[in-house]
């Protein structure tokens, strides 16, 4: 394979030996994980990711892309690390040079209602800053972003963006990029006995002179389970104990029984 390069003056892999003697485990590293990682469906290849060869395309300039991943405590990127391998894998045999790297990545639906919410316009910004950091720090030309909720994204393309001014002022090449959207998140299953137990309220309140409660149980039972329906949940079965239509640990068992049932363990986007 003819190796791929970087058409740019600048490469501080070629004139600071430092960096060359740290960053091939990182990639022989990150490699071996994927290989290891996806099995079967690597193939059966003999891997040729040997640290001279990493060494000689860092001294070349080939493209030293970051994958760009989240935090495992947000749902979007719960299973990051299978895009991650392929990722990795397929910019190693197109001739570049895979790291790996994730921001901090707040979910706007744990935020809600408590002092999180301080915190969630400025995570975009500490998104940002943390790209740029790392992308400086590293001298990475491109990234291959994973992307979670709508915070993280914008965050992550504005720390590109103005890397990419700010590499172009000091002549150096262009920043590229691109997103690879996560999966949709699947939405949840209320379980029957749930259902059931939601039908026999709704028609307590209904006997109770409470129309209004029983409609909005319905009308929540009618829609996707996720976090934000809980909300809805969590509003009309807290009407129902304030006029002693149900218990408060009632209204607990319910809560437990829907915030158990609403998330795929896949993971993945709120849509």
């Amino acid at each position: 394979m003819t190796m791929i390069a970087i058409p740019n003056s600048v490469n501080p892999y070629r004139g600071n030996v430092q960096g060359k003697a740290n960053e091939p485990i990182t990639v022989a590293g990150l490699l071996d994980r994927a290989k290891k990682g996806l099995g079967s469906d690597y193939g059966a290849a003999v891997p040729d990711w040997s640290l001279d060869r990493i060494y000689d395309r860092l001294e070349h300039n080939a493209p030293r892309i970051a994958i760009i991943g989240g935090s495992s405590d947000h749902p979007a990127h719960i299973l990051d690390h299978e895009t991650v391998y392929k990722a990795a894998l397929t910019i190693w045999n197109k001739g570049g040079i895979p790291f790996y790297f994730s921001t901090p990545v707040l979910c706007d639906g744990t935020a809600q209602n408590n002092m999180g919410m301080s915190y969630s316009l400025q995570s975009r910004n500490v998104i940002a800053e943390v790209v740029v950091n790392q992308m400086e720090a590293h001298s990475y030309h491109a990234a291959f972003v994973i992307q979670g909720c709508d915070k993280q994204p914008l965050g992550v393309l504005s720390g590109l963006a103005l890397l990419d001014r700010l590499r172009r002022y000091r002549g150096e090449h262009h920043v590229f990029a691109t997103f690879s959207p996560s999966h949709v998140l699947k939405g949840g299953t209320i379980p029957d006995d749930v259902k059931a137990g939601l039908a026999e309220l709704a028609a307590k309140a209904e006997f109770a002179g409470h129309p209004d409660i029983a409609a909005d149980i319905r009308d929540a039972v009618s829609y996707i389970l996720q976090c934000s329906s809980n909300t809805t949940f969590q509003g009309v079965l807290e009407r129902a104990v304030e006029y002693g239509l149900l218990s408060d640990v009632e209204h607990k068992d319910f809560e437990k029984l829907l915030a158990i049932s609403t998330c795929d363990a896949k993971g993945g986007i709120c849509a």
